[in-house]
């Protein structure tokens, strides 16, 4: 039911009161655990989890359609700013009704955020126990690559990984992408970390490609900063040049 109100024409803040119900199920390893194994796992009920982190995975991608999505993405970098220094994050008293609708916005697309990296370190919490137990070979081993997974708690972790990958990458990717907040790439980037050595451990290949070429990608398309100067210089040198030559 919570999960199908994301998707309900509601009011933005009622979605909000789900949007928090929901990251805390997500941030709780036990519980998304207790999720997954009684629900997801089991052929005749719904997936759960999987349902969750597609409705926060829409919440995420939902910023491309908005008309003030530049102005959502700014909020959302505060938001995590603020975050990682401790504060609270909070809008001025005489803020107008559009600033307080992207913070709105914005907290909802933070919530989402937030929900999904908890999925991603829950995975990789829950390998590092497969590891500890024995289920699972560290990296490290001279392990066969091929050997399938077995143990309860690796079994567990590799359905996991084969029903939600695609979606968390597809909705980290785009913030990692589209933000200019250092606090939230950094977040996400220690979440792609903590899902890349996950599925290494697992042997799944496919995401473990996936992520790697996402990250790649994004290296790839950030601007030096001596490019960025080169840039911002450009105009300046361009009617320097102008007035040089008039």
């Amino acid at each position: 039911m919570l999960v199908r109100v994301i998707s309900l024409d509601l009011p933005l803040w009622h979605r909000i009161l789900v949007l928090e119900i929901l990251r805390g199920f997500c941030v709780e390893a036990r519980t998304l655990r207790i999720l997954f194994q009684n629900f997801d796992m089991n052929p005749k009920n719904t997936n759960i989890v999987e349902g969750t982190v597609k409705a926060l995975a829409r919440v995420v991608c939902s910023v491309q359609v908005q008309d003030t999505s530049e102005e959502s993405l700014a909020a959302v970098a505060g938001m995590f700013s603020s975050k990682a220094k401790g504060i609270e994050w909070s809008l001025d008293n005489d803020a107008s009704n559009v600033a307080v609708l992207v913070a709105s916005e914005a907290h909802a697309i933070t919530l989402a955020i937030e929900g999904l990296l908890g999925v991603v370190f829950t995975v990789a919490t829950l390998t590092d126990e497969a590891v500890d137990v024995g289920e699972l070979e560290s990296p490290k081993d001279d392990s066969d690559p091929t050997a399938k997974c077995t143990g309860k708690t690796a079994v567990l972790c590799m359905s996991m990984v084969d029903s939600m990958w695609l979606t968390i990458l597809d909705a980290l990717s785009l913030i990692l992408t589209k933000s200019q907040g250092e606090a939230i790439v950094l977040e996400i980037l220690k979440g792609y970390q903590a899902f890349t050595q996950a599925c290494g451990v697992l042997c799944a290949i496919e995401p473990l490609n996936s992520f790697l070429a996402s990250l790649c990608k994004f290296t790839i398309n950030i601007p030096h900063e001596a490019e960025k100067r080169s840039l911002k210089l450009h105009p300046i040198q361009q009617s320097s040049l102008e007035v040089g030559h008039s």
